[in-house]
């Protein structure tokens, strides 16, 4: 796709822009070019009078004269006369051929050309107004069109980028969300396979054991959890994502909360394949005001994630303390453990692992989101400890006041 995007970046916008500024330059620089040559030529035209000039008048000069300046400059001046104020003959030491004058005080000369066999050169300067109005002009527009120019290129490629780059995400937003339907489907299909089996086994009475028959009913109400929480996750996070989702907030005992929550949970594991304990080692936490749905929820979610990526038969431990003004809501794992790379990506949206330990696992990837997104919520803060191969610790902050 990054590919697919380049290309389309290159033919679309990058070589359209170039080929625009590359010949809105040229008719700027040709403009420009036509100007300065049409100035050179006046230029060398004036000079080239002059010179004509002068080597007329010098033909009449006897040679002993010619090293003589009390005798050639006077000459030389009065072919400048032709050309007032316009041009002028300087010696090599910048004295004005005029004996009055010398070449700073004329300024800076727009053109000067020496005058052959003679250590004399010729500066034309541009004495018109509307002349140097007209070329100031033209040099302005120039300016003006050469930074227009530049800034629509710029325009145009950061529009061209952005277009992009949000024509990017959508298009891998779009792949994500395949992949969570996918997977959804995929999540759906367990637990309601397994409804359906035991349901129907029970309802053909082909299940004479009575201690098989509330095997079975805990499997049905254990899968049906799980559906509801699958459930509950969807529609939450569709909530979030169009901005509908309202927190109640009511001052609640969250060590009940926790409790009820952790119990529910161990509800729905068919079997003991997992040891689930909660530790509260500070017997004084204050009521807090806080949704205790949404707070149920995230640790349902963080404790999903602990069983699903935990080997069978392991520890996990729910921690419940005070630290200074915040209650430390606590889920320890001793699962696989996340890659340090990973430790941001792990909370974004439709976000799963690349290892093929957690590919193959059942899940959509809005779990943490979701936490995330709660304790936010709360004005809470959340933390991850873990480290590959020895488990993970996610650790929830609430604030007491």
């Amino acid at each position: 796709m990054k590919l697919k995007l380049f290309f389309l970046f290159l033919l679309t916008v990058l070589i359209p822009t170039f080929l625009l500024v590359h010949f809105s330059l040229l008719a700027v620089r040709g403009e420009r070019d036509f100007l300065e040559k049409t100035m050179l030529q006046k230029y060398q035209a004036m000079a080239q009078i002059v010179v004509d000039d002068i080597n007329t008048s010098l033909k009449k000069v006897p040679k002993a004269s010619l090293a003589d300046p009390a005798k050639i400059e006077p000459l030389l001046f009065k072919n400048t006369l032709l050309f007032k104020n316009e041009v002028m003959i300087f010696d090599r030491e910048g004295r004005a051929v005029d004996g009055t004058s010398w070449e700073e005080d004329f300024g800076p000369p727009t053109y000067q050309t020496d005058v052959a066999g003679l250590p004399y050169k010729i500066a034309i300067y541009e004495r018109y107004p509307a002349i140097l109005k007209e070329i100031k002009t033209i040099k302005e527009r120039i300016s003006t069109h050469f930074g227009v120019v530049g800034l629509s290129a710029f325009a145009i490629l950061l529009g061209g980028l952005l277009t992009l780059g949000e024509l990017f995400r959508r298009w891998r937003k779009t792949e994500i969300k395949e992949e969570l339907i996918s997977h959804l489907v995929h999540d759906l299909k367990g637990p309601l396979t397994s409804i359906r089996m035991f349901s129907e086994m029970l309802e053909s009475d082909r299940v004479q054991n009575e201690e098989k028959r509330r095997e079975y009913y805990r499997i049905i109400s254990a899968e049906s959890k799980k559906l509801d929480q699958l459930a509950c996750n969807v529609l939450d996070f569709s909530r979030i994502t169009n901005r509908r989702r309202r927190y109640q907030k009511n001052l609640e005992d969250l060590v009940s909360v926790v409790r009820e929550t952790v119990e529910r949970f161990q509800s729905t594991l068919i079997g003991n394949t997992h040891q689930i304990t909660l530790d509260v080692l500070d017997r004084s936490i204050p009521m807090l005001k806080i949704d205790a749905a949404s707070i149920s929820q995230a640790l349902i979610n963080l404790l999903s994630n602990a069983v699903k990526y935990s080997p069978t038969g392991s520890q996990i431990r729910v921690v419940l303390s005070k630290i200074n003004n915040r209650v430390s809501l606590s889920v320890c794992d001793q699962g696989i453990g996340i890659p340090k790379k990973e430790m941001t990506a792990i909370f974004r949206e439709y976000y799963r692992g690349e290892r093929p330990e957690v590919k193959n696992r059942e899940g959509i990837g809005l779990g943490l989101a979701l936490v995330r997104h709660a304790v936010l919520a709360h004005c809470g803060h959340l933390k991850v400890n873990s480290e590959e191969g020895k488990g993970s610790d996610f650790q929830i902050l609430l604030p007491i006041n």
